[in-house]
């Protein structure tokens, strides 16, 4: 099994965080907030393209599964897997929110991109062990 370049993604309906490994699967960094509009598909086409990403990450939360906000996570899922056509997997979002106002990041906006890199560092701890 070789290592790939990770994308994680925290799916919010305004913002979208985002987050990368780097090529050995080891460490998690946030990499940037996108706004949930009409672009993002092509945002993230870009940004798989330019980083190299072979493998994505969907921040899902487990204990909200008939929520409108889930609702919109597993068509934002299709869509995903149609455009990009790379395997997606679905690590649990529970302790993000928690963790991120623990950190209190300097902007509200910082938050999205911290989540996500939180979602991979646990997806990463968990793959690994």
């Amino acid at each position: 099994m070789t290592d790939v370049k990770i994308l994680a993604i925290d799916f919010g309906q305004k913002n979208i965080g985002l987050a990368v490994s780097n090529q050995n699967e080891t460490i998690a960094f946030p990499h940037s907030v996108l706004t949930n509009d009409r672009q993002l598909l092509r945002n993230l086409e870009k940004i798989v393209s330019t980083e190299g990403v072979e493998k994505i990450v969907l921040g899902e939360s487990l204990y909200k599964k008939n929520t409108k906000n889930n609702e919109q996570l597993i068509q934002f899922k299709q869509e995903l897997t149609q455009r990009l056509n790379l395997p997606i997997d679905c690590e649990d979002e529970l302790l993000t929110s928690e963790a991120i106002r623990a950190i209190k990041p300097q902007t509200k906006k910082h938050r999205h991109d911290l989540a996500a890199m939180l979602i991979l560092e646990a997806y990463l701890k968990r793959k690994h062990n």
